[in-house]
This record gives C-alpha cells, structure tokens and sequence, in this order.
C-alpha cells in the first residue's frame, strides 16, 4: 500500500471509529474520546516541545493540562468549577513552573516558559472549550462533534488533493515546504461545501452563516496545521508520534480540529 493509500485509509478509520463510538455509545462517548485523544496529544507534545526541559517542568504541564481538561468534562468531581477561572489561575502555575527551567541562557528560559505557556493553552484550555461548548448544546453534541471533525477532515483532503494536481507555488515554505496557494484555497472550499452540506442534514437551524462558520474552521485548521508544523521543525522531529499510519502521532491528526474549537465556540455557546 502507497503512503497516499495509508493516509486516506487511516483518516477514513479514525474518523468512523470516532463517529461510530459516539452514535453506538451515546453522548457521554464524545467526552470519553476527547479525553482519550487529548491526553495522548498532552504528551506528544511534551516529546516535542519540552523534550529537553526540566522534569519538573513537564510534570507541571501534564498536570495542570489534565485538571484542566477533567474540570471541563461532565465527570462529576468538580461540579461547581468553572474551567475559565480554573485557566486564569492555572495560567500563573504554568509560568512559575517554566521558571524552573534548568536552562543558563536567558533566552532559553524564555522559550522553556513560552513553550509550557503556549502547550497549556493548546491542549488544555482549547479542549476544555470544546467540552463545554458540547455541554451547552447537549442535544446536538454528538452532531456537533462529528461536524467538527468531518469540516476539518474535509479541507485535509481537498488541501491535498487540489495541491497534488494543481500547485505549484508554496505558500510558506520554510515552514512546511509541501503546502502550496492552490491547496490551502482547495482546502477552505471543501471544508466549506462538505461542512455545510453535513449542517444541512445533520444540525438544526441550517442558515447562510454556516457557511462563514464553516470557512472559519477551514482557516483556523489550515492555521492550526502550520503551527504544528513549526512546532516540529523547532523540535527536529518529522512527526509528533508513530500512532496513526501515514499522519504520525495523534497530534499531527487534531492539530487543525484544535485550531477550529473556537470558531464552534463563539457560533455555538
């Protein structure tokens, strides 16, 4: 099997396993999964990212990345908690703890605390938005979440696809050299016209404004995917893990669905 075969297979899997555990199981399945795959990302990214860092630093991105994301979801432990105020405070720990890096250089410092700033932000907080956004629409959370994935899903493909046959300028090379112009504008049309489709059948109250949500999560996706892309480079490494066959680590997989949550954020809660 080609590399191309391996990824498409791979993609189509991931996301019918995710949709079917979600319709099989129930909405509580959404929750399940988000925690799951978010964990594994956790540390992925801790591989990438803060590889060379201070343990102590590592273990307080874990941990303040974790309660963060467990006060979000539905568990039942912390039912008074608001994941806002939680981020806020947990904000000032993250920085204390990246002063603890064991770096000499000023610089260094710096990057070890931006790194652990930044990795808090991207798979604590934006997940935790997502949980509670899922919770506010809690009849539709299913649909929703599955509209995320299949949006953002779509413009990978339609990037890929309209880049391998028609593009021929990059778009930022040194970043990530195989992205071209005509595959990021393929990617937000097929993020538009598959997304907004799965809303008409699929959401209620299907209006013109889906279709900007629709291409917001398609910018914020391709967004998304750059950075990680950056992230990788800054690291050395060709893929955030060796998890998903023909994409890497689970994080090369949701890099962009992370970037769209606050688009389904802002349209939705």
């Amino acid at each position: 099997m080609s590399s191309l075969q391996t990824r498409i297979v791979s993609a189509v899997v991931a996301l019918l396993l995710a949709a079917g555990t979600c319709i099989v199981f129930g909405k509580s399945a959404c929750f399940i999964l988000l925690y799951i795959t978010i964990s594994i990302a956790q540390l992925e990214y801790v591989g990438l990212a803060l590889s060379k860092s201070r343990k102590a630093l590592r273990l307080g991105f874990l941990t303040l990345s974790q309660f963060t994301l467990l006060f979000s979801l539905p568990t039942g432990l912390f039912p008074t908690s608001s994941p806002t105020k939680l981020a806020l405070q947990f904000f000032v720990f993250i920085c204390f703890f990246g002063l603890l890096s064991d770096k000499k250089e000023i610089a260094e410092i710096r990057d070890d605390i931006f790194a652990t700033c930044f990795g808090y932000i991207y798979l604590g907080v934006i997940p935790a938005v997502l949980s509670i956004t899922l919770l506010k629409q809690i009849d539709i959370a299913i649909e929703l979440f599955v509209f995320l994935l299949v949006t953002v899903f779509a413009g990978d493909v339609f990037a890929y696809f309209s880049g391998l046959w028609l593009g021929k300028k990059k778009i930022l090379p040194s970043v990530s050299p195989k992205k071209t112009i005509v595959g990021c504008i393929g990617g937000l049309l097929g993020s538009v016209i598959i997304g907004s489709t799965f809303s008409f059948y699929m959401l209620p109250n299907f209006s013109v404004y889906v279709l900007g949500l629709c291409f917001l999560i398609g910018l914020y996706g391709q967004t998304g995917d750059f950075l990680e892309s950056l992230i990788k480079r800054l690291a050395g490494k060709k893929d955030s893990g060796k998890i998903m066959p023909g994409h890497g680590g689970i994080l090369d997989r949701i890099d962009g669905v992370l970037f769209a949550i606050p688009a389904i954020y802002f349209f939705y809660y």
